[in-house]
């Protein structure tokens, strides 16, 4: 995609990309929109793998908890190939994983423009700072429903710039990386 996300959706929609289970922090994502008052729809799109049938039933219970304007759907699995297209449909990439190596999925949401909200447990870091997501303690409610609420409530212009500087950092990183993958080939004998 050639730019970024000039607005948000109405309602305002999340997507999570990511096996369904307890290290990747599903429940987490869930329980937390259970506890926030929002005053505008909110949806949550789940696409990945089902791992623990007993976790997942434990999604379920909470997804049938959810307050009147948020709604959660499972979507299934998603292949690498059509996952930009799917990321574009969205307004921000949530995941709230015990950790992570590097974390694909998020490099991908931002190189589709959309601001990341993730755990801290990840290599990404000041994002907030940088003003292209957020990466919060999985374990901090308070924090997480503060970065939720002012995600969703935020303007069409802030969402703008954070959308467009996900866009700018991804861009930066996949072009510092092809660099990086080329000079490595050049010195391979």
């Amino acid at each position: 995609f050639k730019q970024a996300k000039l607005y948000k959706s109405d309602p305002v929609r999340f997507v999570y990309v990511g096996r369904v289970s307890p290290e990747k922090g599903t429940l987490t994502v869930i329980d937390n929109l259970i506890k926030i008052n929002f005053d505008r729809p909110v949806i949550l799109d789940i696409y990945g793998p089902i791992y623990d049938k007993t976790y997942w039933g434990k999604c379920v219970e909470s997804i049938n908890n959810l307050p009147e304007l948020v709604s959660v759907f499972y979507k299934g699995s998603v292949t690498n190939d059509v996952l930009p297209e799917v990321l574009y449909k969205y307004d921000f990439f949530i995941l709230l994983s015990e950790g992570e190596n590097f974390g694909h999925s998020i490099i991908e949401a931002m190189s589709a423009g959309l601001p990341v909200i993730i755990s801290d447990l990840t290599p990404w870091k000041n994002l907030e700072k940088r003003s292209i997501g957020w990466d919060v303690d999985p374990k901090n409610e308070k924090e997480i429903h503060r970065v939720l609420k002012y995600a969703v409530e935020m303007n069409d212009e802030l969402y703008n710039k954070f959308s467009t500087n996900s866009y700018n950092f991804a861009a930066e990183f996949n072009e510092s990386s092809e660099i990086i993958n080329q000079n490595k080939k050049l010195l391979e004998f």
